[in-house]
């Protein structure tokens, strides 16, 4: 039982991600995977530090994000971002999920 649990904690974690690209923190540009500006970062500027970021969608308002601007929750299996995090306070957020204890901003 516990495993089916965990399969569908997984997958609802995998909804939050709304899409993925790349940002050279060398160069301050941001590329897809495949596109020529990645192309020529992995051939000619090996040097450059690309770094995966990640959109995420909050669980508690529903805003797009960038995973940098995002918290995961494990107690409750959810994203949230910060400025949602900062009106409810971390403990808040941290706890297991109540149900209608928290309203949606």
């Amino acid at each position: 039982m516990a495993a089916a649990e965990e399969v569908k904690g997984f997958h609802t974690r995998e909804l939050a991600v709304m899409g993925s690209f790349f940002f050279c923190e060398v160069c301050n540009v941001i590329c897809e995977y495949g596109d020529a500006v990645w192309e020529e970062h992995q051939m000619e500027s090996k040097f450059h530090k690309m770094k995966r970021m990640l959109l995420l969608r909050c669980a508690h308002c529903g805003n797009v994000v960038v995973d940098a601007y995002a918290e995961y929750s494990p107690e409750r299996n959810q994203f949230w971002c910060r400025n949602c995090i900062g009106k409810v306070g971390f403990l808040i957020f941290r706890s297991e999920e109540q149900s209608d204890s928290i309203s949606n901003a």
